[in-house]
């Protein structure tokens, strides 16, 4: 795993190894692995503003009309992932609601609270 201080460290390592495509993945609330393929380029924006994400096509996360929600990856999870035919590098992410609160059903959110209860 690559665990990226910044997201200049992230950066370098995208220009250095020719990575065209970030993929940030998130489970719904039942487990189910979901993901989202975006350019190189807008990692920088990921990671301080979030991808915007219909919660509505996501089981679990939102009823239509209250939909909108962010993803925002985790620069500590980063690794190349074999599986995509263009250089990709892959991360781990969380579900946040337009607030900027975490959302209450995002799985690593649910266990972040778990832990820390423990």
């Amino acid at each position: 795993m690559l665990k990226f201080e910044n997201i200049n460290d992230a950066e370098k390592f995208i220009q250095k190894n020719e990575i065209k495509q970030i993929d940030i993945k998130f489970t719904n609330l039942f487990g189910g692995l979901h993901h989202i393929t975006i350019p190189s380029s807008t990692l920088k924006k990921a990671v301080s503003e979030g991808i915007g994400v219909d919660g509505s096509s996501t089981p679990g996360f939102a009823k239509a009309e209250k939909s909108d929600v962010a993803l925002f990856p985790y620069l500590e999870t980063g690794f190349i992932d074999p599986f995509f035919d263009v250089k990709t590098l892959s991360f781990f992410g969380s579900i946040y609601l337009p607030d900027g609160d975490p959302h209450p059903f995002d799985s690593r959110y649910i266990a972040m609270k778990a832990e820390n209860f423990l």
